[in-house]
C-alpha cells in the first residue's frame, strides 16, 4: 500500500506555502488572547479591548519597524503551520500503524527483532483493502498500483486524491487541536476548543480513510482487466482471476525478483 500513498504525499507538500500564513495566523491570535486574558479573566472582553487599546496607544515605532513586526508575526504563523503539517504527516502515518519518526530512528540502532505495529482502525482498513485485492486477483496492491494509477481516468484519480487529502488534513487538524489543548494551560477555553477540534478531526480521519480505501479498491476492480490486457495477459473468462495475478506480477517484475511491500 506504500506505493499508493507515496505519489499522493508529494502534492500535499507543495501546497502549504501558499496557505501557511493564513493557516497559522488564527493560532498566533489565540496565543495573543491567551497571554492577554490568562485563566482569571477567560471571557473578559473589556480587558482584552483595553489591553489592545493600550498597545495601540503606546505604539510609536516607524513604518519600517512596523513592517518588521508584521513580517515576524507572519513568519511565526508560517512556521507554526509548517510544524503542524509535518506533525500531521506523522500522525497520519501513526494512525496507519507506522511508528513515530524518533522511534524509527531508535529502532534502526537497536537489534532487529519482530516488532508488531499498532495500527488503529485506519491501518486495519488499509490492510483489509490489500487483503481483499490479493484474495480476489492474486495480486499485491503495492506492485500493480502505479500501473493502475496511470491507466485509470482523471476523474477517478481526482476522487482518490481528494479522499487522501482529506485524511491528511484531518491529521493536521488533530495536531492543531492538541496545540490548542496545550494553550489551555494558560487560557482554559483554548483547551475546550482544542478537545473539540481533536475529537472531530479523529472522526473525520476515519471517515476519509474509509472512503479512500473504497475508492482504491473500486479503481482496481475497474482497471485491473485493462492492465492485464496492456501487459499482454489474456483473460479467457473476461476477468482477472487468482491464477492470472502471479503471471501479471512476473511480467511487471521483468524477470527480476520484485520486492513485496
Amino acid at each position: 500500500m506504500g506505493s499508493v500513498l507515496d505519489g499522493l504525499n508529494a502534492r500535499i507538500i507543495n501546497r502549504w506555502l501558499g496557505q501557511a500564513c493564513l493557516n497559522g495566523l488564527p493560532f498566533v491570535a489565540l496565543l495573543m488572547v491567551a497571554h492577554a486574558l490568562g485563566q482569571g479573566h477567560a471571557f473578559d472582553t473589556r480587558l482584552l479591548a483595553h489591553r489592545a487599546d493600550v498597545l495601540w496607544a503606546s505604539w510609536h515605532h516607524t513604518a519600517a519597524e512596523t513592517a518588521v513586526l508584521v513580517t515576524v508575526i507572519l513568519a511565526v504563523a508560517a512556521i507554526a503551520d509548517l510544524l503542524a503539517e509535518a506533525l500531521g504527516a506523522e500522525v497520519a502515518a501513526m494512525w496507519l500503524g507506522k511508528p513515530p519518526w524518533l522511534l524509527r530512528v531508535i529502532r534502526r540502532q537497536a537489534p532487529q527483532r519482530h516488532r508488531p505495529e499498532a495500527a488503529d482502525a485506519a491501518g486495519y482498513r488499509l490492510q483489509l483493502t490489500e487483503t481483499r485485492v490479493t484474495n480476489q486477483y492474486g495480486l499485491h496492491l503495492g506492485i500493480v498500483w502505479p500501473r493502475i494509477w496511470l491507466l485509470t481516468t482523471d476523474t477517478a484519480r481526482g476522487e482518490v486524491q481528494k479522499a487522501w487529502d482529506g485524511y491528511q488534513a484531518a491529521a493536521t487538524r488533530f495536531v492543531w487541536g492538541l496545540a490548542c489543548l496545550a494553550v489551555g494551560c494558560v487560557w482554559w477555553p483554548a483547551a475546550v476548543a482544542g478537545a473539540a477540534v481533536a475529537i472531530s478531526a479523529r472522526q473525520r480521519g476515519r471517515h476519509d480513510i474509509r472512503i479512500f480505501c473504497e475508492l482504491v479498491e473500486s479503481v482496481v476492480d475497474t482497471t485491473v482487466k485493462r492492465l492485464a490486457e496492456t501487459v499482454g495477459i489474456a483473460t479467457p473468462h473476461g476477468q482477472v482471476t487468482q491464477d492470472l495475478g502471479p503471471l501479471m506480477e512476473d511480467v511487471l517484475a521483468k524477470g527480476a525478483a520484485y520486492p513485496l511491500p
